[in-house]
């Protein structure tokens, strides 16, 4: 299934429409980092973004979260238009997301951490719901095996894998509908690979979350992912089925360069 069939493979779900991009380009002079992008995700999906270095995928999660202005195109979170809005609206609108770098505070402790991510729903001036269960669900993320972190963990002593979970737990307190995720497994050893799997796998299927997660490790992300959206130099070349895009042999030779791996 290409990205000339069918503008998303989102469209034979059921669930509610969670993120909606409809001809998205995005230009930095005369550089085309993205060319007439368009997805549809719903509810409790799991999407796999991948292609090759420099093919434009933390762009594009730069448009959806509003760090990047699109050229062109419009772009709607749970059937709420956001064009111009700020990032801090879209996580209103429902948006989390974690960036290639641990974004974290290394004076502060895990506790500390969890605490100012369940303030933002207070920023907001509001009261989210189910923040009881949410706080345990975030408590759960940081003590199970093998992070068995405690909250005066100060972050500035943990393992890349503490810091990512620490990360993806602080995500999950604003309430999202949609996580973004930029290469959450990279520098991870394979059992942290496969327990940070097993997290994201939770709030995709518990919370009903819809998870698009970026990666290069193409085994983790065919444990993970039902559906993969492949790009390449800025253009979607593939939208479907993970186990049958990770055949396409337009896949296979942008993102292995024609090797049969």
């Amino acid at each position: 299934m290409t990205s000339a069939a069918v503008t998303g493979a989102a469209a034979g779900l059921g669930g509610e429409e969670t993120l909606r991009m409809e001809g998205i380009t995005v230009r930095f002079g005369g550089l085309t980092a993205l060319s007439e992008i368009s997805l549809v995700t719903r509810a409790g999906e799991f999407v796999g973004l991948i292609g090759p270095n420099g093919s434009g995928k933390t762009t594009m999660l730069n448009v959806i979260t509003g760090l990047v202005p699109a050229s062109a195109g419009a772009l709607s979170v749970c059937a709420e238009p956001c064009g111009g809005a700020s990032v801090h609206r879209r996580v209103r609108m429902g948006l989390a997301r974690t960036f290639q770098r641990a974004m974290l505070f290394p004076e502060l402790s895990v506790g500390d951490h969890l605490s100012l991510a369940e303030q933002i729903p207070n920023l907001w001036r509001r009261t989210a719901a189910g923040g009881a269960g949410r706080h345990q669900e975030m408590t759960d993320l940081v003590t199970a095996e093998p992070w068995r972190l405690r909250p005066q963990d100060r972050v500035s002593h943990l393992s890349l894998g503490g810091l990512r979970i620490v990360e993806l737990a602080m995500a999950l307190a604003s309430r999202p509908r949609v996580l973004l995720l930029d290469e959450p497994l990279s520098g991870l050893d394979q059992a942290e690979r496969t327990s940070f799997g097993d997290a994201l796998l939770h709030v995709q299927r518990s919370l009903g979350v819809t998870v698009v997660l970026i990666e290069h490790d193409v085994e983790s992300v065919l444990r993970l992912a039902q559906r993969l959206v492949v790009l390449n130099f800025g253009v979607k070349i593939a939208d479907g089925p993970a186990a049958e895009i990770i055949q396409d042999p337009s896949v296979r030779e942008a993102y292995f360069g024609g090797d049969e791996r």
